[in-house]
C-alpha cells in the first residue's frame, strides 16, 4: 500500500483543532462550473466538517469546504473505480493525495483544474483521494466498473442527511461557500437494515492562517 502525492505545493496543508465552526450559507449565485459538462449538471449541497456513512461498494465524499476527500472500496468482491474529479476553469489544485495505490492502479494530474483515477480494490483495502481546490464548484464524473455511479453509489452529507447524486456528472458545493443557498439538497439516500457499511469522516479544518486568499474571498 502506499501514498502517492501528486501535486507538491510550496504552502503546506495544516490542520487546526478543536470543532468544526458551525457551517454558513450565503446568498449568491453558483460560478461557472467545467464548460465540457452541459449546463444542466446539477450542483448540489455538501455539508462542510459532516462525515457520511455508506454502503460498501460505493463512492463517499466529504469536505471541510476546502479540503476534499473521495473514498472508495469493494463490497467483498474486487471492483474497478474510475474517476474525474474537477475544480472550475482557472482553478489550481493546491495539492492531491492518494492514499493505498495498488498494483496496476494509475492517478494523474491531467490538467491543473483536472484529476483522473482508475484503481480496482475490495473491501479489505479503503483508497481515497484527497484535494485541495481554491475555488468551487467541485465536479465529479465517476464510474464503477465501467458504467456510471448512479442509483445509490455516491454518497455525501446534504442537508443533515445522507444524499446521493442520482445523474453523473455533478456539481458539489460545500455549506459554507458564499453562494451555498444557491445549490440544491441532494436525494436522501435509504440504506437498508443489515447493509455493511463503511463511514467516511470529513477533513479537519485548516488553521485560519493556512486558508488560501481565493478559498477566503469566497467565504
Amino acid at each position: 500500500m502506499k501514498k502517492l502525492l501528486l501535486v507538491a505545493l510550496a504552502l503546506p496543508l495544516l490542520v487546526g483543532c478543536g470543532r468544526y465552526r458551525q457551517p454558513r450559507s450565503y446568498a449568491g449565485t453558483i460560478p461557472p462550473a467545467n464548460p465540457t459538462f452541459p449546463a444542466s449538471t446539477p450542483d448540489y449541497l455538501i455539508d462542510a466538517g459532516a462525515g457520511v456513512e455508506a454502503p460498501l461498494g460505493t463512492y463517499q465524499i466529504t469536505t471541510n469546504g476546502e479540503d476534499w476527500i473521495l473514498g472508495w472500496m469493494g463490497d467483498g468482491l474486487a471492483h474497478r473505480f474510475t474517476g474525474d474529479v474537477y475544480c472550475p476553469v482557472g482553478c489550481t489544485f493546491e495539492y492531491a493525495v492518494f492514499d493505498n495505490l495498488m498494483l496496476g492502479d494509475a492517478v494523474s494530474n491531467v490538467a491543473n483544474n483536472h484529476l483522473g483515477f482508475d484503481a480496482v480494490t475490495d473491501h479489505t483495502v479503503r483508497q481515497q483521494l484527497t484535494f485541495g481546490a481554491p475555488l468551487q464548484p467541485i465536479t465529479f464524473n465517476l464510474y464503477i466498473d465501467g458504467r456510471p455511479a448512479i442509483n445509490q453509489e455516491v454518497y455525501f452529507p446534504s442537508g443533515g442527511y445522507a444524499a446521493y447524486a442520482d445523474v453523473m456528472p455533478f456539481n458539489l458545493v460545500s455549506s459554507n461557500a458564499t453562494f451555498a443557498d444557491a445549490a440544491d439538497l441532494a436525494p436522501e439516500a435509504t440504506i437498508k437494515p443489515g447493509t455493511k457499511t463503511t463511514t467516511l469522516q470529513a477533513p479537519k479544518p485548516r488553521a485560519e492562517g493556512e486558508r488560501t486568499t481565493a478559498q477566503r474571498a469566497g467565504q
